[in-house]
């Protein structure tokens, strides 16, 4: 009889209270990143404490319930019903979408339902499966759990993973499980808002449960209640006749409902975990140890083996087939388009080298050449460079770079498959990874039929941390393929992103190749001599911040300042953080800094230690010892409005308007006989802003070559434009563009320093002048709510996913970015097509000037002498004319010796 009942004990339901651990979780775990710095810790905890479960338990099935965080009856009849918890934090809010999504993989059912309680599911759930004679163990540690403890079901206590049953819970309160739910009446349940009754706690409550059984029985007994039975108990009968009314709906609160109507049967399946999506997701945050016991996971489902060999349809090349090498060859060329992977070894070493190479075909065949058996990337050169062939790649740029380094130069068609999906959904770039891609554009669908047997790998670009194996590596490259196919069908039925593609992310995937291996000259004496005078500089901050405050700390440390700032020098309070503290935020240092030296102390030393540890100290490392120059990597799918992101280094961030950042600049110059040159567009948002809302003052301001400024200035302060002041056409400016990137009222009286009302008064006036950019801007915005999306000039599809958010913030935040996202992501597109254009002409005429770097609105040429006359009017011509707007696009050119000159 024992050994039945310690078998029905090893394949239980087991359900999960899932909110509870994600808090848990989250607050208990140390922060975890993944390589892209997105949070996993509240992931992380709860997929250990599911495997843990399965390989424990081995259940016959296991569901994770989550709260809707829709109200529900018990906040109509109690509407302090859990006040008191505090809004879920944004790192933890960012993690239940792929927490969800994983559990799913594991094979485990998810349950939310609107207006119903995760409690009440469970409960219904874990009563139904008991009368069915299946053990329920219930994995959480809220007191409520308790009442629906019963021969069946049980709790599994989380610290220890004890199992909890009727006999314990009689043991730990001395009552019977369902007797909890007086017994919280009485001492109230904090995480759920329930005071209880004043001057009884858990000892009285103890006693009243365990001789009278229940809160009916109680108050049927309340004379029975004298000193002999609890102390004070006057005091105590007083307060229960007191809050009679509110006890008798604490039970109905407190109280699990367990027959509710779900009509959720085919949701509750258990099924084989997704081995594939599993690798895919383990590798993306960085789960390792789990990616090598990965084989296993079967085992918790007690089902044959569903890893299998290779799937029939990949070949690795071995000597077997070494007859047959060219042969094998010839059949790839003869494919109409390919996609290919270079398979690297591990990437943890700071050389790399090519470890073998996959292809799929349209004949659906995958082949993986290792190159330990006598065979080169060079041996397949006729198909890189076979211009019939279409070449599909998952990173074209550094492909393209790889196959030059060995003397092969990729022609044909080329596709980037990050490139197509970000084209189509600017969400959709390489901040997802290839299971990302796979989910949104194939939505589950089986890429072949052997996909599910197989485990996979990550793609994503930046996570190059592990060597991938041959299998690995041919899914990749047959997903690569199939996706290709898939997002090709999108843009046969879309011609502006068919455009976008075509015309301009495409080719200039080519020219971002070529500015990367151009790179830009550094002067490290002069880099390194800065390094020197910035770290002095740090080190008397540190000390002058220290005499200052009397005390040693650390300036970096926010919770350190805090007490100093806020206690000792007794500062003005501003605003508080998250957590309740005082802020010291450089908003705050800076508001501080005009009264109190050590905040302006504070702001200056981290302002320099950025700069010192952002650049001073990494770009020394970053120079390449062949030509002394800094390769940055532009990423072209990483920003929401389609601009260029640079990294290792950011070029783009260089501090421009201080002392600091100017010198810096300097450092970055030119070789002799040559010139450093930069090519800026001139309020490019403004125009493309007059050609968008067809604002008839705007496009005539432009045309005529007014000053924009000026003009608004005129406008706002009522004052003639030849008397506006420099000042007044300062604010005018601010105005003028905070406008266009949505700033509200309260933004631009910081912004300008007046007060709300003067703010408020700019703002109409520039909407009374402007009257057509208002008109834009508000069918724009109900554009946006119809769609999730906002156009470019040229017709690419800048996506807001939060448009229509019920989070006010980030709704407020998408409306902003509905206002200027179209301006920003036509400035974008303006100057990739100056980018393409520039190259053409400098290729054609075959010069030595080049592109150096592409600072958002700007391009930095380095011109040779002799070019230079004839060289930068063709630069203006081109950049001024790329694209035809109702308004000429202008241009500025500055030029020196080195960066810092030209500003």
């Amino acid at each position: 009889m024992n050994i039945k009942k310690e078998k029905k004990q090893l394949n239980p339901i087991i359900l999960i209270d899932g909110n509870i651990y994600i808090y848990r979780f989250y607050h208990a775990l140390p922060k975890l990143k993944n390589s892209f710095e997105e949070p996993s810790n509240a992931i992380y905890g709860m997929v250990n404490m599911l495997l843990n479960l399965l390989k424990k338990y081995k259940p016959k099935k296991i569901i994770v319930i989550f709260d809707s965080h829709k109200k529900n009856f018990r906040h109509s009849i109690f509407r302090n019903y859990k006040n008191n918890r505090t809004s879920m934090p944004e790192n933890l809010k960012v993690q239940i979408s792929p927490l969800k999504s994983v559990i799913n993989m594991l094979g485990i059912p998810t349950i939310s339902i609107p207006t119903i309680e995760a409690d009440d599911i469970i409960g219904t759930i874990a009563k139904k499966e008991s009368r069915k004679g299946n053990t329920v163990l219930i994995q959480s540690y809220d007191k409520d759990m308790i009442q629906l403890v019963k021969k069946e079901i049980k709790i599994i206590y989380s610290t220890n993973s004890e199992i909890i049953d009727s006999n314990k819970i009689k043991e730990k309160y001395g009552f019977s499980p369902k007797k909890i739910v007086d017994f919280l009446c009485l001492i109230g349940d904090k995480s759920d808002s329930i005071p209880g009754i004043s001057g009884i706690g858990k000892k009285t409550a103890s006693i009243l449960i365990s001789k009278y059984g229940s809160i009916e029985s109680i108050y049927k007994n309340l004379k029975k209640i004298t000193p002999s039975v609890v102390r004070n108990s006057k005091k105590i009968i007083s307060s229960l006749i007191k809050y009679k009314k509110s006890v008798f709906l604490f039970k109905k609160i407190i109280t699990i409902k367990s027959d509710i109507y779900l009509n959720i049967e085919e949701k509750l399946k258990f099924s084989n975990p997704k081995i594939l999506n599993l690798y895919l997701f383990f590798k993306y945050y960085n789960f390792n140890t789990w990616i090598k016991k990965i084989k296993n996971f079967n085992f918790f489902y007690q089902k044959k083996s569903i890893i299998k060999k290779k799937p029939s349809n990949f070949i690795i090349f071995s000597k077997k087939l070494k007859k047959n090498f060219h042969e094998i060859i010839n059949t790839i060329e003869k494919s109409f388009s390919i996609s290919f992977f270079l398979h690297f070894d591990n990437y943890k070493k700071k050389k790399k080298s090519l470890k073998g190479i996959a292809f799929s075909t349209n004949e659906k065949k995958t082949i993986y050449f290792p190159f330990k058996e006598n065979i080169s990337i060079n041996d397949f050169q006729k198909i890189f460079e076979n211009k019939k062939i279409k070449k599909i790649s998952k990173n074209l740029k550094e492909d393209r770079k790889v196959l030059k380094e060995n003397k092969i130069t990729l022609k044909g068609d080329q596709y980037d498959i990050f490139v197509e999906s970000y084209i189509l959904n600017s969400k959709f770039g390489e901040k997802c990874n290839l299971y990302e891609l796979k989910e949104k554009w194939i939505k589950n669908k089986i890429i072949n039929k052997n996909e599910k047997k197989e485990k996979t790998f990550d793609n994503t670009k930046n996570n190059k941390k592990y060597t991938l194996r041959k299998n690995d590596v041919m899914i990749q490259t047959e997903i690569i393929f199939k996706l290709h196919q898939k997002l090709s069908n999108f843009f046969k039925k879309d011609k502006y992103n068919l455009f976008i593609l075509n015309n301009i992310d495409l080719p200039l995937i080519k020219v971002i190749e070529k500015i990367e291996n151009n790179g830009v000259l550094i002067d490290q004496h002069l880099l390194k001599e800065q390094s020197q005078k910035n770290a002095l500089k740090l080190i008397d901050l540190k000390k002058l911040a220290h005499k200052l405050s009397n005390s040693s700390f650390n300036l970096l440390s926010n919770k350190q300042l805090q007490p100093i700032l806020f206690k000792n020098e007794k500062s003005k309070k501003i605003k508080k953080n998250k957590n309740g503290n005082f802020s010291t935020s450089k908003t705050v240092l800076k508001a501080l800094s005009f009264e109190n030296p050590l905040a302006k102390i504070i702001l200056n030393y981290r302002k320099l230690k950025k700069l010192q540890s952002n650049y001073l100290d990494t770009l020394p490392n970053m120079i390449n010892p062949k030509d002394n120059r800094i390769h940055t990597s532009y990423h072209q799918t990483l920003t929401s409005t389609g601009r260029l992101s640079s990294k290792n280094p950011n070029l783009q961030n260089i501090p421009i308007r201080t002392k600091e950042g100017n010198l810096l600049r300097k450092s970055f110059v030119v070789p002799p006989k040559s010139i450093i040159t930069a090519i800026d567009y001139s309020q490019i948002e403004l125009r493309i802003l007059a050609h968008l809302s067809n604002d008839p003052y705007l496009i005539n301001a432009f045309k005529k070559n007014k000053d924009i400024h000026v003009l608004t200035a005129s406008e706002i302060f009522n004052v003639p434009i030849f008397n506006v002041t420099n000042e007044q056409r300062q604010k005018a400016k601010v105005v003028n563009f905070s406008l266009i990137y949505g700033m509200t009222t309260f933004g631009l009286s910081k912004k300008i320093n007046v007060t709300l009302k003067e703010a408020e008064k700019y703002i109409q006036v520039f909407f009374e002048k402007y009257q057509k950019v208002k008109e834009y801007i508000k069918k724009n915005q109900e554009f946006a709510f119809k769609t999730g999306f906002v156009y470019t000039v040229l017709g690419r599809k800048l996506y807001l996913p939060n448009i229509n958010s019920k989070n006010i913030f980030l709704k407020k935040s998408a409306e902003r970015s509905c206002i200027n996202a179209p301006m920003q992501g036509t400035a974008a597109d303006i100057i990739k097509k100056s980018m393409i254009e520039i190259d053409k002409y400098l290729s054609k005429k075959k010069l030595f000037s080049k592109i150096i770097m592409q600072i958002h609105d700007e391009l930095i040429f380095e011109i040779k002498e002799k070019e230079y006359e004839k060289l930068y009017p063709k630069l203006i011509y081109i950049m001024e004319n790329v694209i035809t707007l109702k308004v000429p696009l202008k241009v500025s050119i500055k030029s020196g010796q080195n960066w810092g000159e030209i500003y």
